[in-house]
């Protein structure tokens, strides 16, 4: 972060200087008093369940120099700047679009229904080497987070890549006020956030505010294959490129192939081929990815050798698709989030993976669905019933449509336990060499457990035959 005077703070913040402390200059902020720092500015955030204000005696006693409230606090020490706000949340907003504005890095904006984090790692792996680099750490893509991210940039970053993440409307007016992007990404748009953002269109509507934020000389980047594609296209200002599978796209993958750690495909810029490119991932979806984050990386001047040199430096973010094999049984690891988009795409890997002995499934419930959550797991549980795949497992109550359609539909084994806790049981009798074990749901069924317990009985097996 590059120094802010007090006064640029409490400009850009629309706020109140109702104590001056010594320091008059800051080139570090913090929102939790745990990470905080001898000198930072302190935002004292409200939410839900906590209320940063009650913690303003630790704030100081860890050398904070300044403090930006909402509420009438506690005395603090006269060295310690207070500034008060009607929101301290939008303030913190607030401040990161003036210091998005100062600094003037560029900034690559991606959102979506799916693939969000994993586009925006593989454009930052993608631009890094051309470009000095500031992103996202890890999924920090919401109010608190998309602000952190500018902030952890300084002038001499050539490109902030921002992952931006809604779950209600409201949301993305503000992030995309205080990114106003030089290229934005969208990477789908599918039923996500469904609670509250009621259907496929309310989630369009949202996410697609983010063009209207642009640069007016940016770059939309636009899937293809997306039924919204033309709609999205036509809300953006500036020029725009396209990105898909197996279409005419600016930017296209074609004959998708999948290995065991990796997937394949011909990749195209703008109907010129450029060779097959071999990604060190799992995940036919990955190919999307990879093209909406080679068009953003060309957008922003990479050169076309160099994004298909990088390529082969891509790793997926945790648990997305992460696979091991251990003892001649392969785990895959997607556990991070579920929606019925991302739920058919990881299900369409394992029906089409070769498998010398059974795929199974692990499906947790699919969170935020809203009111047609029951339809969605009972399709998801059609589509699995008409798979290859041979055992399934449900975890959670949601997931019992799901059950219930594969159970009736199809001879596929079915069984549906409550808690992820005790889905580790009935795997470990199951599980032979040979196996592929898909384990698929949103965060909260907890499954990466699941994953991380088969491994290290994986790997207890393995050494117990060594010995």
């Amino acid at each position: 972060m590059d120094a802010l005077s007090i006064e640029e703070i409490v400009k850009a913040v629309d706020g109140n200087l109702v104590q001056k402390g010594k320091q008059n200059v800051f080139v570090s902020l913090s929102t939790d008093t745990r990470l905080l720092n001898r000198g930072d500015l302190f935002f004292a955030l409200c939410g839900d369940t906590f209320n940063a204000h009650d913690f303003i005696p630790e704030a100081c006693k860890r050398g904070c120099a300044a403090i930006i409230v909402s509420q009438d606090t506690c005395a603090v020490p006269d060295s310690v700047s207070v500034i008060k706000v009607n929101d301290t949340l939008a303030a913190l907003g607030k401040l990161a679009g003036y210091y998005r504005k100062k600094i003037d890095t560029k900034v690559i904006a991606v959102t979506g229904s799916n693939g969000k984090t994993t586009t925006k790692d593989m454009i930052a792996t993608l631009v890094q080497g051309t470009f000095k680099v500031a992103a996202t750490a890890g999924t920090k893509n919401n109010l608190i987070g998309v602000p952190l991210t500018l902030f952890s940039a300084s002038a001499s970053d050539d490109v902030i890549v921002a992952e931006l993440g809604i779950n209600q409307r409201g949301e993305m007016s503000r992030l995309a006020e205080m990114t106003s992007p030089d290229i934005a990404v969208i990477t789908a748009i599918s039923e996500a956030h469904l609670e509250l953002l009621e259907n496929e269109e309310g989630v369009f509507e949202e996410k697609s505010l983010l063009l209207g934020s642009m640069n007016p000389s940016g770059i939309a980047v636009l899937n293809k294959n997306n039924p919204y594609f033309t709609k999205l296209q036509n809300k953006a200002h500036g020029k725009t490129v396209s990105f898909g599978v197996d279409t005419d796209a600016d930017y296209a993958a074609h004959s998708i192939r999948s290995g065991e750690c990796s997937i394949t495909f011909k990749f195209s810029i703008r109907g010129a081929f450029y060779g097959r490119i071999e990604l060190p991932v799992l995940g036919i979806h990955n190919a999307d990815n990879f093209c909406a984050a080679a068009a953003a990386a060309h957008s922003c001047g990479v050169s076309d050798d160099d994004i298909i040199r990088r390529a082969n430096n891509i790793v997926l973010p945790s648990m997305r698709m992460q696979s091991i094999t251990i003892e001649g049984v392969t785990v895959i690891n997607d556990a991070y989030n579920a929606n019925p988009c991302s739920v058919r795409a990881a299900i369409n890997e394992l029906i089409h993976r070769p498998v010398s002995k059974k795929r199974i499934l692990v499906f947790g419930d699919m969170f935020e669905m809203g009111s047609k959550s029951e339809m969605h797991h009972r399709q998801i549980g059609n589509l699995i019933a008409q798979s290859n795949i041979d055992i399934v497992i449900t975890v959670g109550d949601k997931s019992v449509a799901a059950f219930e359609e594969v159970k009736e539909n199809s001879h596929i084994s079915a069984l549906k336990v409550n808690r992820s806790e005790q889905v580790y049981g009935l795997l470990s009798e199951l599980i032979e060499t040979g196996d592929v074990i898909l384990i698929k749901g949103s965060r909260g069924n907890k499954l990466e457990i699941v994953a991380e317990k088969i491994i290290a009985e994986l790997k207890m097996r393995a050494h117990t035959s060594e010995v």
